[in-house]
């Protein structure tokens, strides 16, 4: 059944100042002269919900929101505040379709996304596997929104990929309670929704909702079971060259197709002084391979694992050979120089933590054994945290990249730049997006091979990833436009 009839609120409750319908569109809204004390939420009067099949699309906007299911009411109903689950809807991807308690005691984050678990109690959480895959979501565009809720089983699904898959056994779980749409307090934000639709579950219906949201195959099937399967949604194959436009007298070879639930994302890349590629998945560890001959593709025999990150929880534990490696990885910078791996690595989750590392092999068997800190940074983790890393030209030196969620360190010897950076605003920012964020964040630095200097070369970026040198020793980048400004008078593009 459809819980919306496209043009008014009949049939929710909230509050007025806050809600509207808008071109068949839910729309939440708080801005700085019209905040919210405390989140708030705007109600389905439908009654409450049990067992049940719940999607709509959804967009956000300066805040996280979510919806609220199997929720208690915190007062009065009218006071519109809700206890209980909710399927968040946040900008950081791992929180993004995870199952969060709404002032429900101690629980907070129940399980995040990726994670198949078991919930016994307020912290007593195992991670039992993991969903989903690691397809990048922006919640500044519509995405589908899925709950399937049955009986103490609790499923989400952004754009039909399971995000999180909770057995409940909490002592305190709730078997039944309202549904409602979040309001976030704090930074102006906005969210919408439409399409939103209801179904409840009972017998056949509800434990084909759940093989339906699992891949788990019918019961009359087991005699003959499939294979367990690895996370299709990951089994990607690289762009073929021929969707790629070049310049004539070019050619592209596709040497290697990265298999994404064994290898992970390969983002950031350096040759070593014996021709081999160095490649760091973003969110594991480091691998090594011999380049092929010119019109010959990658033997993956010969892929080599030369580091090992633990992935996010729930994916999986470490070989016994993966468990001797330097534990260091989701690098997002890599630079062979001065007979040494460079590595940035941009995590809160890896367990060197977010930096400039060097890595050595001591006993020159080809192996690196030693990990030396450069630079520990006071990075968030985030997409614009610390990035590549390059040789200077003047074979000395090297040059780092920090997006904009990197500060500089306390301690940098020195800056070309002039020390007077500050925002130069007349009015008060109307900041939504990294809240707080100020110059001179977003910078280049020029270190040695020791790490003893951090000289700041260029500052005001917002989020350049990767740079270049030319033959005259002109530094180059690209860097990022601010998409969520797209369609206002100010928006750049870059």
């Amino acid at each position: 059944m459809n819980l919306f009839n496209g043009k008014d609120l009949s049939g929710w409750i909230g509050k007025d100042q806050f809600w509207k319908v808008e071109n068949g569109t839910i729309i939440g809204e708080t801005t700085a002269d019209n905040p919210t004390p405390a989140n708030t939420f705007l109600i389905w009067k439908g009654g409450e919900v049990k067992d049940f099949e719940f999607s709509c699309q959804v967009k956000f906007q300066g805040n996280n929101s979510g919806v609220q299911y199997r929720s208690k009411a915190v007062g009065d109903l009218k006071d519109c505040v809700l206890t209980g689950y909710q399927a968040d809807l946040h900008p950081k991807q791992e929180f993004f379709g995870m199952l969060y308690g709404e002032k429900y005691g101690k629980r907070g984050i129940i399980a995040r996304r990726w994670q198949k678990a078991d919930a016994k109690g307020d912290k007593d959480v195992k991670i039992l596997g993991s969903v989903g895959d690691k397809t990048e979501l922006d919640g500044a565009e519509w995405n589908k929104l899925t709950i399937v809720a049955v009986g103490n089983r609790l499923i989400h699904m952004v754009n039909d990929v399971v995000t999180v898959d909770v057995t409940e056994n909490h002592p305190d779980a709730i078997a039944q309670g309202h549904l409602g749409l979040q309001l976030h307090r704090g930074a102006p934000m906005k969210v919408e929704f439409k399409a939103l639709k209801y179904r409840k579950l009972s017998g056949a219906a509800a434990k084909k909702a759940l093989e339906k949201a699992t891949g788990a195959k019918p019961k009359k099937q087991a005699s003959n079971p499939a294979p367990k399967p690895k996370m299709e949604s990951l089994a990607r194959s690289a762009t073929s060259p021929a969707r790629i436009n070049i310049a004539e007298g070019f050619k592209i070879d596709l040497l290697y197709s990265v298999p994404m639930d064994k290898q992970g994302s390969w983002v950031a890349m350096c040759m070593d002084n014996k021709n081999r590629l160095i490649v760091s998945d973003q969110y594991g560890g480091i691998f090594r391979f011999p380049i092929p001959a010119a019109g010959k593709k990658i033997d993956p025999t010969s892929i080599e694992q030369i580091t090992y990150a633990a992935e996010r929880a729930g994916m999986g534990k470490p070989t016994d050979a993966q468990k001797k490696l330097p534990q260091i990885g989701h690098a997002q910078g890599l630079c062979y120089a001065f007979d040494s791996l460079y590595v940035v690595v941009n995590s809160r989750s890896s367990s060197t933590g977010a930096g400039v590392f060097r890595l050595l092999d001591t006993n020159q068997d080809d192996k690196f054994d030693k990990i030396i800190t450069i630079k520990k940074l006071s990075a968030t983790g985030g997409e614009h945290g610390p990035h590549a890393i390059i040789p200077a030209p003047d074979g000395k030196h090297l040059y780092v990249v920090m997006g904009n969620q990197t500060p500089l360190p306390d301690d940098y010897t020195h800056s070309r730049v002039p020390e007077l950076w500050g925002e130069d605003q007349l009015y008060p920012s109307l900041q939504y997006f990294m809240k707080g964020a100020v110059a001179p964040l977003g910078h280049f630095a020029q270190i040695d091979p020791e790490g003893k200097t951090w000289e700041v070369m260029s500052t005001g970026f917002r989020n350049q990833y990767d740079a270049a040198v030319n033959r005259e020793g002109e530094l180059f980048t690209y860097d990022a436009d601010m998409e969520w400004d797209l369609g206002t008078p100010w928006y750049r593009p870059t």
